[in-house]
């Protein structure tokens, strides 16, 4: 699967690329958004230390009426609360021969925090 380079997603002052490490101990809090285009297969997996711990997945669109095409874009989205120790790695990645869609509406996005240390 591929890293997913937020570089692209989200606008702070340190951006990186599809990993986070933990500054310390503690009580994190993960979400992410996804959007694809219809035609391919959309979604993104979060892991703990190259552990699976959230997906989210769409398949393509598969029909249209008349000449209306069903299910113009796919989303998918996922949260999770995770204790890390300082050091481990939480990361971003595609599923195997998929996309994502993104512009500068900020359609895909991931986001993080501490809730508390331990």
């Amino acid at each position: 699967s591929l890293l997913l380079s937020f570089h692209r997603f989200i606008h702070c002052s340190s951006p990186f690329i599809g990993e986070f490490t933990a500054p310390v101990k503690g009580i994190y809090y993960f979400s992410f958004s996804t959007v694809g285009l219809n035609h391919v297969i959309s979604g993104a997996i979060l892991t703990k230390n190259g552990t699976i711990m959230v997906s989210c997945y769409d398949h393509p669109a598969i029909g249209q009426i008349g000449d209306i095409v069903q299910d113009l874009l796919d989303t998918g989205a996922n949260s999770v609360i995770l204790q890390l120790e300082a050091g481990e790695k939480v990361t971003m990645r595609l599923w195997e021969n998929s996309e994502v869609y993104d512009n500068l509406n900020g359609l895909t996005t991931f986001s993080g925090f501490l809730l508390f240390p331990l």
